[in-house]
């Protein structure tokens, strides 16, 4: 399986791979929406960690932008920027005719085998679904 590094925003680097991971995917860290896909992620910590061991946030905006509405804050999972959406065009989330990451989740298992995909803009209660429903 391939190996991903991605620099936070405080600048130290993350290497992960797609097992036994939730992989979130974030157009920003500013929007409402983004905010509140944040504070859900981070309020189902507990839930979330019975399905899978790692969650990575991964962000359309460089450290520098990350860092300047987070800086203060306090995140149990890594956020990591991802400014050329390398990783998201990989994962067909990104939309190229407008150059926006589309905001996603992935939850693999701890073979790498894709169990959960949800890509949707609006309702941010769709990407937890996988909570609810029989993940194997």
């Amino acid at each position: 399986m391939e190996t991903f590094e991605l620099r936070n925003y405080k600048g130290q680097v993350h290497r992960f791979q797609f097992e036994n991971a939730l992989i979130v995917f974030l157009p920003t860290v500013s929007s409402k929406l983004d905010k509140e896909h944040l504070h859900l992620l981070k309020k189902q910590m507990k839930v979330i960690t019975k399905h899978v061991q790692n969650i990575f946030v991964i962000v359309h905006q460089n450290e520098e932008e990350i860092s300047k509405v987070l800086k203060k804050k306090n995140f149990p999972f890594p956020i990591l920027a991802d400014s050329k959406a390398r990783i998201a065009k990989q994962l067909q989330c990104y939309l190229l005719p407008i150059g926006i990451v589309q905001r996603s989740s992935f939850l693999y298992n701890i073979n790498g085998a894709l169990l959960f995909r949800k890509t949707f803009m609006s309702n941010i209660e769709e990407h937890f679904e996988f909570i609810y429903s029989p993940t194997e």
